[in-house]
């Protein structure tokens, strides 16, 4: 089996995952096509930025490798990952793959979930009732000021994520979320519908312009 080991490390500030492997060609590809990569030739080490690639996304992009994770990675994702609900958030992680959702879509589902998973760390996640999860819904959207698509996602990806892990069926009305906004068509004013008709230069356009906005 192919081994890569990942090592979570902090330089000038900021924050990388560090990719080491004994050579191979298709590791070595598959290392390439990562975002912002940088080959270090005194380490015979591969860097990548954790802004770029959060460790969820690079595991994906690493596919069927056998993966080591160092003591670092390991705090690291204790970090934004409480010890009590790992297993069924890595069991979440894989049914999403599994599904083959959009990858913006699976990134988006588990950054989701792991902020409810931090406000919940010490419960049992089955045990708790409708208002506690809108209770986490409701200092969300009104903490991070998120648009109404995005709450219907974070909403979206709860549902999903019990009915996958417990066997729940969670009911979207029992779910808030904000009105979607209602965003009015943009109207011309009439400076602009008179300049729009005096630019037809063929007069029975102009007519038919006039007597529309008439």
């Amino acid at each position: 089996m192919k081994k890569i080991r990942i090592t979570h490390i902090e330089k000038d500030q900021k924050a990388f995952w560090e990719l080491s492997f004994t050579y191979d060609r298709e590791i070595h590809k598959i290392v390439k096509a990562l975002p912002a990569r940088e080959y270090h030739k005194n380490t015979k080490t591969w860097t990548v930025p954790v802004k770029r690639l959060g460790l969820d996304a690079l595991l994906k992009r690493l596919g069927d490798l056998s993966i080591v994770l160092s003591a670092s990675t390991l705090r690291y994702k204790e970090q934004f990952l409480p010890r009590r609900h790992r297993e069924h958030y890595d069991a979440f992680a894989a049914y999403l793959n599994w599904k083959n959702y959009a990858r913006n879509t699976q990134q988006s589902y588990l950054t989701m979930l792991r902020k409810f998973l931090r406000y919940y760390r010490d419960q049992d996640l089955q045990a708790l009732k409708m208002p506690e999860i809108n209770r986490f819904l409701f200092e969300e959207f009104n903490r991070e000021k998120v648009s109404w698509s995005t709450q219907r996602q974070m909403v979206s990806a709860l549902k999903l994520f019990y009915r996958q892990c417990f066997s729940e069926v969670i009911d979207p009305e029992f779910l808030e979320y904000a009105q979607k906004e209602k965003i009015l068509p943009k109207v011309f004013s009439k400076e602009e519908v008179a300049q729009i008709i005096r630019r037809q230069g063929n007069l029975k356009h102009r007519a038919l312009l006039a007597l529309q906005y008439g």
